[in-house]
């Protein structure tokens, strides 16, 4: 019960700022769209879709290149993506702190720097990719488990390689954190062949 009463202020601040943001209406109090059929509710639920930004693409890739968090790729990892000769999908994830099991907290979410920088990274990695000639976008993914939401990426895109920056951090650190390139291979199989730019 402690726990609950604290995130109550949470969840009632996040309510007011949802309903600032939307003119100070309540989603049973939006009018429906005309001529579109929806309800109230339906039409708030859209509109809070679209604050969350674009649907991620989905057009066929045949490679996609994950950065290191808040860092635009490396040489060898653009040379390396130059070099399949394919279609590429650029991905950088924006970490959502915490716990799966945790109460929603708006706290917990990447900061305003984060955001900066992880949009840094990646307009600058597709600029210097497309100045190469490479058929490149770019995604950002806001998720908890990176290689969760990178395997459903290169599964919906239909990618047969993936390529990462070589680990930097230290062996402690991978135990308690969770190796990506160990992860991405155990769960993609012979579907993609991972691998790191040298």
């Amino acid at each position: 019960m402690l726990i609950l009463a604290a995130y109550v202020p949470l969840y009632l601040w996040r309510r007011f700022s949802d309903q600032r943001r939307s003119g100070g209406e309540t989603p049973a109090e939006v009018p429906a769209s005309g001529g579109t059929g929806r309800t109230g509710v339906t039409a708030a639920i859209m509109r809070r879709v679209r604050r969350r930004g674009d649907p991620p693409p989905d057009s066929p890739r045949d490679v996609v290149v994950v950065l290191q968090p808040e860092t635009a790729a490396s040489d060898e990892l653009l040379a390396a993506a130059r070099a399949t000769g394919g279609t590429v999908a650029v991905v950088i994830q924006l970490k959502i702190h915490g716990y799966a099991f945790g109460m929603p907290n708006p706290g917990l979410m990447p900061n305003t720097r984060e955001r900066a920088a992880a949009d840094d990274a990646i307009t600058a990695t597709v600029a210097r990719l497309r100045r190469k000639g490479v058929d490149v976008d770019g995604q950002i993914v806001v998720t908890r488990q990176a290689h969760k939401a990178i395997v459903g990426i290169v599964r919906r895109r239909g990618a047969t390689r993936v390529l990462l920056e070589p680990a930097t951090g230290s062996r402690l650190r991978r135990l308690l954190e969770g190796d990506l390139y160990r992860q991405l291979s155990r769960r993609l199989g012979r579907s993609a062949t991972v691998t790191t730019a040298t």
